[in-house]
């Protein structure tokens, strides 16, 4: 479809934190008034409300979330600044799973998402504040865990997103040693994680010079594929 789900955070750290986001497939510019989303309920009924009852349009390849309060998204994540709509009147997002549909003007359904925990890789135990991600380029459209370092990428390009080109895995260090020592000398490195596919775990650790283990700085740790 024109309009599509891209993303959905459903176990959000504090009440009214969720956002549904949704994603322009299309090569023309889009009104979102015109748009109607749905929700079903625990008998399976849908329930349609107006994610916007304002003119505001969508580009082509733009990313636009929806959430009850704007505030609990500051807190946490990193966001679009200008591609976050609140609205307290969405209706809400149940943690125990259920399906979103996005209509159009004619009331002809264009995309349906069904989430629950079970979308999550097993080897998380713990899925509040961390989003579902739509993989749109490649990877078959699949819907993937978000990269831990983020949480969420409301209103941004996803963190399990790739350009559809097959690409090396690489990790790239701007220095090969650093010293947090405060003299101002070297006091930071960093480094930079590409990945071709997406839900990649990582272990990270950072040794001195001698050898010795100083900090593990990544424990099983989802990554996206732009680090």
């Amino acid at each position: 479809g024109d309009l599509i789900f891209s993303e959905i955070l459903y176990s959000s750290y504090e009440l009214n934190g969720e956002f549904i986001e949704i994603f322009n497939n299309s090569s023309k510019t889009i009104d979102l008034n015109t748009c109607i989303m749905g929700i079903t309920d625990k008998n399976n009924k849908i329930n349609y409300f107006k994610p916007i009852n304002l003119p505001f349009s969508i580009l082509p390849g733009e990313y636009i979330a929806f959430t009850k309060d704007i505030d609990k998204i500051k807190k946490y994540y990193n966001y679009g600044k200008y591609n976050i709509i609140e609205n307290p009147k969405i209706l809400a997002i149940p943690d125990d799973g259920r399906c979103l549909y996005i209509l159009n003007q004619d009331s002809i359904e264009i995309d349906k998402f069904c989430y629950n925990y079970k979308l999550y890789p097993e080897i998380i135990k713990n899925i509040k504040g961390i989003s579902l991600e739509r993989n749109i380029k490649c990877n078959n459209n699949e819907w993937n865990c978000c990269s831990f370092i983020v949480g969420a990428t409301p209103g941004l390009r996803n963190s399990q997103e790739c350009d559809n080109v097959i690409m090396q895995d690489r990790i790239d260090l701007d220095k090969n040693t650093f010293s947090p020592d405060g003299d101002g000398i070297d006091e930071e490195i960093t480094f930079k994680i590409t990945f071709n596919n997406p839900e990649n775990i990582c272990n990270a650790y950072i040794f001195n010079s001698s050898g010795i283990l100083i900090s593990r700085l990544l424990n099983n740790t989802i990554v996206g594929t732009y680090n």
